[in-house]
């Protein structure tokens, strides 16, 4: 009885084997079906891996190769024999000329300001995908302006778009504008940045940088460098201000500051503590991730001995 059970389920085994399809035959099986339905090529931008948990139904994001490209959706289903069940070319194809049309009327005015890859979709309403080719600064007139003549551009165009995703310089994470029709006045655009942490760290870093750059010598002098460097961002940046450590638009709880290299002493790192100390920015921790160091509330440490190496 137990080889008779045995050798089912070898033989099941085999046979849910051999019906399960690779992923170049499933890409070949979304590829065949677009250019059935469409008469166009793709290349496929997401691809959800099948799921046994909801019967294989997962979703392709796709981008057409065509004078306007179209990124949409396909969705399939089927654990061992895939299908596509539907897509969104054509809703999304209709925004994507949209958008050309927006790019077409604009272009002049979208390349002085500093803005591209500027694309409609169709996401519960019309949403905007766009890069700019700067940071935001928040305590720049002339850039805080510059978002704001960007916005009315679609606040005057027709079908007006309701959402913004804008990509900046240095944030890896989209800045996102909701109800675009409510930023009508440039204050509005500024108070609604100013709720965007990584904006106001990046808007802080430009007007300080002078500041953050005599830190980085100082420290350097001392045996130490930053961890990412002078630069700015959202994970890789050498001085972040956490949100409970901002008021009034300031950094006023003090900065976490990333270092690497240099001794690990307690006579040495009281060296560096008083010499953040003494700078116009306040620092108020430090991680050295390569030595697993923490030091926190330097304000605090007036004595070598008060330096208590904790594990980050």
């Amino acid at each position: 009885m137990k080889k008779r059970i045995v050798v089912w389920f070898l033989l099941v085994s085999m046979l849910a084997l051999t019906a399960c399809e690779s992923e170049q035959q499933v890409n070949q099986i979304v590829r065949d079906y677009v250019k059935k339905e469409y008469g166009v090529g793709v290349t496929i931008e997401e691809r959800e891996d099948v799921n046994e948990g909801n019967g294989g139904d997962r979703t392709f994001v796709l981008k057409s190769k065509e004078e306007i490209p179209v990124t949409f959706e396909v969705y399939l289903k089927g654990l061992f024999s895939t299908s596509v069940t539907g897509d969104t070319y054509k809703k999304q194809k209709k925004q994507a000329i949209s958008g050309r049309k927006f790019f077409n009327k604009n272009k002049k005015e979208l390349s002085t300001l500093g803005f591209s890859d500027v694309e409609f979709s169709d996401r519960e309403g019309i949403q905007v995908t766009a890069s700019y080719d700067k940071d935001i600064n928040l305590y720049d007139e002339k850039s805080v302006n510059t978002i704001y003549q960007f916005i009315q551009l679609f606040n005057t165009y027709k079908p007006a778009p309701e959402t913004l995703s804008l990509k900046t310089k240095s944030i890896e994470v989209p800045v996102e504008f909701k109800g675009l029709s409510r930023f009508r006045e440039k204050g509005i655009v500024k108070r609604m940045l100013f709720q965007d942490l990584h904006v106001v760290n990046v808007s802080l870093f430009q007007r300080d940088f002078d500041k953050f750059k005599a830190i980085e010598e100082g420290v350097e002098r001392r045996g130490y460098s930053l961890e990412f460097g002078l630069t700015v961002g959202v994970f890789d940046q050498s001085f972040y201000c956490f949100e409970e450590n901002l008021l009034a638009h300031e950094c006023t709880g003090g900065y976490l500051i990333g270092l690497k290299g240099g001794k690990t002493d307690k006579e040495s790192l009281f060296d560096l503590v008083r010499f953040l100390k003494s700078q116009p920015i306040r620092i108020s921790n430090i991680a050295f991730h390569d030595h697993g160091i923490y030091l926190e509330k330097l304000d605090q440490i007036n004595h070598p001995d008060q330096i208590v190496i904790d594990p980050d």
